[in-house]
């Protein structure tokens, strides 16, 4: 809300009134202080009705969530009736001693057809239209920046913008803004999809929302709220987090962090200092200068401190109804994989309890293939992909697995089409019941023949196959834990593996590099997901 004019007024009509004492003398202050009081009267009066207002959730061309209660807040004068109608339902509210009011609209069905959302108080002289507002289903788009990036630079960006002529797909995109605490307001705009707009949408989030709407031919919305090279405690509330003792890691390392800061800031100053002054003299000899400038150091707003991405770009979206939730992140979680089995759970706990849906639904990317020139192949990834496949325990969650897409030297896969596609099979078999296969083969069982491995698999549809004509990807190992890439066979549906130099195997491994060359896959062109078979820790013991 706004600040109301009377505040800003206050210092004004002070400075009024001590001039006037000065001109008038302590004799004629009598009559000054009437002439004050009546100043005080026109302020108050001209001040005290305050025009409503809305979050900027609501705006025009937004899509309102079906089939469930629809609620309405903002903020009035105190004392004001507040009136709000949309498509034939009208509610009364009074606004409270704080300013702020809401309301309960009655569930809608799905209707493409737009209508004003129109918000008044009193007669109807002080009114919010809001435009072009359409009722399907909304699903909020979060995580790090391979669900940020967006369509004009997905794979075939011209083609796909050219085509994007789909103005019941709607985005809102959310201000990147940081918050120590939980925020009721965020900045945010509704944009209406087209072929002048859509290149600047979640390109996930994008080809997530077509194949929902080319299915459904409803309305969709999808809150975009994401921020490139951040953790997944950033986007969980500080006190979901400290009530798992696994997780204090978290807050000693930030605890260090931030006592560090002050001294950290003063480098930094004294460092931009130097910066600066290097670039002044080198302007000055004509001479190219290249140094990056010093970045900032980790504070109390950093967009990577615990909560700080939950409280300024998700709690203000908390009262707003959804259908799910789509993420794409874990990157920059890679590091500490064994963390982030314990952390990503929590906060898909935490945001459904904040939505107050504990059968939220929630699908979610598992890291495509990545290893640059000079990175490990076995190095951190396989293991954060494990964690991710963890929080399919969880209840109405499902993975995408995209280890088939990925980029060996661009942690940025083009291919955004797949990944947005794979999503949308997830929430349309699993969140709308459509009876179509949604993942690929998942390990089922194995047994040993003869030195002969034996795996079963869930989700083979019509049945088991490879990218290309051989079966690549599997290792298996013996007592020594030592690996060796496995021959492999489909028959039947099953997969056989074996090496002569792994004469009795207790353990097998599937696409378990950064980068791996895994070919296995089902009728659908779905891909395997990564699993192992053994439960030895990460390092040899």
């Amino acid at each position: 809300m706004s600040e109301p004019l009377l505040p800003r007024m206050t210092p004004m009509i002070g400075r009024m009134a001590r001039s006037m004492i000065r001109m008038a003398g302590r004799r004629r202050f009598l009559r000054v202080s009437l002439a004050l009081s009546a100043v005080l009267s026109l302020a108050l009066g001209s001040t005290a009705h305050a025009a409503p207002r809305l979050p900027a959730v609501f705006g025009d061309g937004m899509v309102i969530q079906r089939d469930v209660p629809i609620p309405v807040w903002g903020w009035a004068s105190p004392g004001e009736t507040v009136t709000v109608s949309f498509k034939g339902r009208t509610e009364t509210d009074i606004v409270d001693e704080d300013g702020r009011w809401e309301v309960t609209l009655g569930a809608l069905p799905a209707d493409e057809i737009s209508a004003d959302l129109v918000v008044s108080t009193g007669e109807g002289k002080d009114k919010i239209v809001v435009t072009n507002v359409v009722v399907g289903d909304v699903w909020l788009a979060s995580g790090q920046s391979n669900m940020a990036w967006t369509v004009e630079r997905s794979a075939n960006a011209e083609e796909e913008i050219d085509a994007a002529r789909y103005p019941l797909i709607r985005e809102m995109a959310v201000a990147r803004r940081t918050a120590t605490e939980p925020q009721e307001e965020t900045e945010a705009t509704w944009v209406v999809c087209s072929p002048e707009t859509a290149g600047k949408f979640s390109a996930v989030g994008y080809y997530f929302a077509r194949k929902l709407f080319r299915e459904l031919d409803v309305p969709i919305g999808i809150i975009n709220s994401t921020w490139g090279g951040t953790p997944v405690e950033a986007w969980t509330r500080r006190d979901a987090l400290a009530r798992d003792r696994r997780l204090m890691d978290i807050f000693v390392r930030w605890e260090a962090i931030l006592g560090e800061f002050p001294d950290a800031l003063e480098r930094y100053y004294q460092a931009v200092k130097d910066w600066e002054e290097k670039k002044q003299l080198a302007a000055s000899l004509g001479s190219e200068f290249n140094v990056p400038k010093p970045r900032p150091p980790r504070g109390p707003k950093h967009q990577h401190r615990p909560g700080n991405l939950y409280n300024a770009m998700i709690n203000p979206l908390t009262r707003v109804p959804i259908k799910g939730v789509i993420w794409y992140q874990g990157e920059s979680n890679a590091w500490n994989p064994e963390e982030y089995a314990v952390s990503f759970p929590v906060m898909i706990r935490d945001w459904r309890a904040r939505w107050a849906q504990s059968e939220l639904p929630f699908y979610f990317v598992q890291l495509a293939s990545f290893a640059p020139e000079g990175q490990a192949e076995d190095g951190d990834w396989p293991w954060l992909r494990e964690a991710q496949t963890a929080a399919l325990n969880l209840p109405d969650t499902g993975m995408a697995v995209t280890i088939d897409i990925g980029e060996r030297d661009d942690i940025h896969p083009r291919n955004k089409q797949d990944v947005g596609d794979r999503l949308a099979r997830l929430a349309l078999a699993k969140t709308y019941g459509r009876q179509i296969e949604y993942s690929g083969p998942t390990y089922k069982s194995m047994r040993v023949r003869r030195g002969v491995v034996e795996l079963t698999f869930e989700h083979v549809a019509g049945g088991l196959a490879a990218f290309g004509s051989d079966v690549e990807g599997f290792e298996i190992a013996g007592e020594d834990r030592v690996f060796y890439p496995a021959r492999a066979r489909i028959e039947d549906n099953k997969v056989y593996l074996s090496n002569s130099q792994v004469s009795e195997p207790v353990a097998v491994r599937y696409a378990w590099d950064n980068f791996p060359k895994a070919t296995l896959t089902n009728s659908e062109g779905l891909p395997a997901a990564p699993f192992r078979t053994d439960y030895w820790s990460r390092k040899k013991e």
